[in-house]
C-alpha cells in the first residue's frame, strides 16, 4: 500500500519513494485496526433478545438481522455460488445467479451498456424495483460483484450479507436445498453512471488532480512483479489498498472507524472522486463497498480494469517499487 497524494495529479510524484517504504507501518496498522474490529465482534458476541434494526441506507445486514427480515415478503436473496453448491444447501428461499453469464457480458465491450441483458438477468431472479435484495456467497469478491452490479444496474436497496454464508452458519441458522422459483419481474435496468469508470475517463482526467485511484489488486501484481493481464504493472501514480485488508479476519469487513483510518492513512481523500479497479472487477467492488461504508461520497468502479487497460497500447503503465518522475510535469 502507498501513502502518496493524489492519483492523475498534475503534480510530480517523488521518484525516491519505495511502495514498499511502509510495510512495517502498515503491518503495526492491520493489527490496531484488527483490534478495533475484534473489540466490536466481542461487543457484538453478547447475547441479544432481537437483532438491531436495519438502519436506513444500509450497505451490510448481520446474520442475526437478515434472519429477522425474511419474514418480509419483499426480500430476495441472491446466491452467487457456482450452480452445483446452490443445489447442495443455501439459504432458505434464495435464487441462485448464474454467475458466469453476469461476468462475461460485464467484461465485453459496450456490456455493461446492454438494457436488455441486464433488465432480463435482473427479472430472472425475481426482483423488482421496490425489493429489498441480499446478496451472499461463500466468500466476498463475488458477492461484492453482484452487491456492485446490481446498483449499478439501478437496484435500489441491496444489502450483502456480512460475512457470507459461513457467518450465518456459525449463527446456526437453517440452509435448505429447496430450489426457489423467482417471482415475476418486470424490472427494467437504468444505469448508474456515477458508479462506473471507463478507460477513456481515466485518460481523459488523468491531469485533472481530482481523481484518486484505489488499486485493489495484490502487491506483486501492482509493482508488475507478478504478470496479470497483457502487460504486468499499475497506472502512474495508483495508490494501493488490497482488498483483504478491508476485512476483519472472520470474513467481514472492518467496521467504520477502522475503515476510514486506513484510508485516511493510505492517503485516500474524503472530498476526492475515487475510482478502484482490479484485473477484472471483484476485487475492486469490495473496495468500492468499503468506501461507502466509510462515508466516501464519490465512488466509482473501473470494473474492467487492469484487464482492459493493459490491452490497450495508448494506456500508461509504470512498474517496480518507485513512481518515476514524470518530467513533462514538472
Amino acid at each position: 500500500m502507498l501513502r502518496r497524494k493524489a492519483f492523475f495529479s498534475n503534480r510530480a510524484a517523488s521518484s525516491g519513494r519505495s511502495v514498499r517504504a511502509d510495510l512495517p507501518h502498515r503491518g503495526m496498522l492491520r493489527l490496531a485496526l484488527l483490534g478495533i474490529a475484534f473489540a466490536g465482534a466481542c461487543w457484538q458476541a453478547t447475547p441479544a433478545i432481537a437483532a438491531a434494526p436495519l438502519a436506513e441506507g444500509a450497505i451490510l445486514i448481520q446474520a442475526d438481522q437478515l434472519k429477522a427480515k425474511l419474514v418480509e415478503a419483499k426480500v430476495r436473496l441472491v446466491d452467487v455460488r457456482a450452480t452445483d453448491e446452490y443445489q447442495k444447501a443455501h439459504l432458505p428461499g434464495a435464487t441462485g445467479v448464474d454467475l458466469a453469464a453476469w461476468k462475461t457480458k460485464a467484461l465485453a465491450k459496450d456490456g455493461l451498456h446492454d438494457v436488455e441483458f441486464w433488465s432480463q438477468a435482473v427479472r430472472s431472479l425475481g426482483i423488482n424495483a421496490d425489493s429489498t435484495v441480499v446478496v451472499y456467497g461463500g466468500g466476498i469478491t463475488d458477492a461484492a460483484r453482484v452487491w456492485w452490479l446490481l446498483k449499478y444496474v439501478g437496484v435500489n436497496q441491496v444489502l450483502l450479507l456480512d460475512g457470507g454464508l459461513p457467518a450465518w452458519t456459525r449463527a446456526g441458522f437453517p440452509l435448505s436445498a429447496q430450489k426457489t422459483e423467482p417471482a415475476a419481474s418486470t424490472f427494467t435496468a437504468k444505469f448508474q453512471a456515477d458508479r462506473l469508470a471507463e478507460m477513456s475517463d481515466l485518460l481523459k482526467a488523468r491531469d485533472s488532480g481530482d481523481w484518486q485511484i484505489m488499486d485493489a489488486r495484490s502487491p506483486g501484481e501492482f509493482t508488475g512483479a507478478k504478470l496479470a493481464g497483457s502487460r504486468a504493472g499499475r497506472m502512474p501514480g495508483a495508490l494501493h489498498l488490497e482488498w483483504s485488508d478491508l476485512l476483519a479476519e472472520d470474513g467481514r469487513f472492518l467496521d467504520r472507524e477502522a475503515l476510514r483510518l486506513l484510508l485516511a492513512e493510505q492517503g485516500f481523500q474524503p472530498d476526492a472522486t475515487i475510482v478502484t479497479h482490479c484485473y477484472s472487477g471483484g476485487r475492486a467492488s469490495v473496495n468500492a463497498l468499503a468506501l461507502e461504508l466509510a462515508g466516501y461520497p464519490q465512488v466509482k468502479n473501473y470494473y474492467c480494469g487492469w484487464s482492459e487497460y493493459s490491452a490497450a497500447p495508448e494506456a500508461p503503465v509504470v512498474t517496480g517499487d518507485k513512481e518515476p518522475v514524470n518530467k513533462d510535469r514538472q
